[in-house]
């Protein structure tokens, strides 16, 4: 009974890397059953599907992410403006779902240069089968040395990219709610998403909250931007939040800022600039925290 209604806004391939894991006989739910020949000594289907039936399963990523890189890119922006610099140099990263079912992704990228020191960048995104993430990774120029501030500088030594771990856990229709509001207001470092949602209630067949666990009875939200070809060129995320009462609309506000361009505890892997490629803003993802099939993930 997912309800989410949509808001409208006025390279290298490393390899095939995974995480939803299904069993080739799998088959979409059953909703009902039909047949020419009635028979009372024929078995009854279950109407009700395992976890593994519904949902990504929660493991390190095999064969079902996508992870591709392109060329170091420069940029001039907020995120730049926060490192002290005019230009700031990045790589840019897309992940895809390849998989048959709706994942949310941890993913920790690593930069090497060669004979020096490793950069890392790590996040986390909801995706739909089919569905990429597109980001900026990197802050190049903090372990790069880039010999001087402009857009045509280039590392003292190749820069290699790569994946040091991914892994994932299920992406639940756990609520049905409604999206009442997304607007972006501010503009450079100052950018933030301001979205409104309320609740309606739990939908049925969702796995319990795990209670005893550490932050178990919280509730993590992320709202994703598409762009005109359905995949995410923004998000922001709220996490560890008491969940909102049935019937109630709650407001959340977060920065669209690019980089660390608002604080330590800020880290998009896109500037604001990319809003301008938004048509659509969703509730990419809200569950709890903790359930009994998923856990708090830290790297």
């Amino acid at each position: 009974m997912e309800h989410w209604r949509k808001i409208v806004a006025g390279g290298l391939l490393l390899g095939v890397l995974g995480a939803c894991s299904s069993d080739p006989d799998d088959g979409p739910v059953a909703t009902s059953t039909t047949s020419s020949v009635p028979s009372a000594a024929a078995p009854t289907p279950s109407a009700t599907p395992t976890v593994d039936d519904r949902w990504c399963e929660e493991r390190e990523v095999v064969d079902e992410l996508e992870v591709t890189f392109g060329e170091i890119s420069a940029a001039s922006d907020e995120w730049s403006e926060a490192m002290g610099r005019t230009w700031r140099h990045y790589i840019p990263v897309t992940l895809t779902n390849v998989s048959d079912k709706p994942c949310v992704f941890h993913v920790k990228l690593d930069a090497a240069m060669e004979g020096g020191p490793t950069g890392n960048e790590q996040f986390t995104v909801p995706l739909q089968p089919g569905q990429s993430y597109h980001a900026q990774a990197f802050d190049l120029e903090v372990f790069g040395e880039f010999a001087e501030d402009a857009e045509t500088a280039t590392p003292a030594a190749p820069i290699t990219p790569s994946v040091f771990i991914a892994l994932a856990e299920p992406w639940l229709p756990y609520y049905e709610t409604v999206l009442e509001e997304a607007r972006v207001e501010g503009e450079g470092a100052q950018t933030e998403l301001v979205t409104s949602i309320s609740m309606v209630g739990r939908n049925a067949r969702m796995p319990d909250r795990d209670i005893k666990a550490y932050q178990g009875d919280t509730d993590t939200l992320y709202v994703v931007g598409l762009n005109a070809e359905g995949d995410v060129v923004a998000k922001v995320e709220h996490v560890e939040f008491e969940p909102i009462p049935d019937g109630d609309t709650q407001t959340f506000t977060a920065s669209l800022a690019g980089g660390s361009a608002v604080s330590a505890e800020n880290r998009n892997q896109a500037p604001a600039s990319v809003v301008s490629d938004v048509v659509t803003w969703e509730i990419g993802m809200l569950q709890p925290t903790l359930t009994e099939i998923s856990k708090k993930y830290d790297f």
